[in-house]
């Protein structure tokens, strides 16, 4: 498990669940045997937008990279189908207004939490993924433009910031 989702399933409060009842233990056992795999919810994704409407630029970057990592699916580290539903919820809420912006963002003042650190997780995933793929293209005007995006995703989440826990993470993802 990475030192992100280690720290962000303790933050989180993760309840421990009842044994599995005798009559369900195969769909148990093929659950936890598949902990290690890509596994994505169905059901909800259906229907969410790949790109945001919402009225601010940080808010329409910020949604799109969550709801790209959601869609695509893009790979995290030992992420698992409901860390994939949770994006995907923290996503739509941060589209709708229930969740500020700042919520998702690390601050100094603030620290960090578990919505912080599977935001910036995925949000560095999506650069990362993104990344490499302009990179393998000969669109200078594209590169230019997701390098762009890539700065502001930065400023957005402080992940220039050194007291930042997220920093390391971010580099080490997104080294070319």
């Amino acid at each position: 498990m990475s030192f992100l989702a280690s720290n962000t399933r303790s933050a989180t409060g993760d309840v421990q669940e009842p044994p599995p009842d005798p009559e369900h233990q195969d769909q148990q056992r093929e659950a936890s045997e598949s902990d290690n795999m890509l596994v994505v919810p169905t059901g909800m994704t259906d229907d969410l937008p790949a790109q945001s409407k919402h009225s601010s630029r940080d808010v329409r970057l910020v949604y799109n990279a969550l709801a790209a990592v959601v869609l695509g699916p893009l790979p995290v580290s030992d992420w698992d189908g409901n860390d994939y539903y949770y994006m995907e919820m923290l996503a739509r809420d941060l589209e709708n207004g229930v969740v500020p912006l700042s919520d998702l963002t690390w601050d100094p003042a603030t620290g960090w939490a578990g919505k912080k650190a599977f935001a910036t997780e995925a949000v560095c995933a999506y650069m990362a993924d993104e990344w490499s793929r302009v990179q393998a293209g000969n669109d200078e005007d594209a590169k230019a433009a997701v390098a762009s995006d890539h700065a502001f995703l930065r400023t957005i989440f402080r992940l220039h910031d050194k007291e930042n826990p997220f920093a390391d993470f971010d580099e080490a993802q997104t080294e070319v």
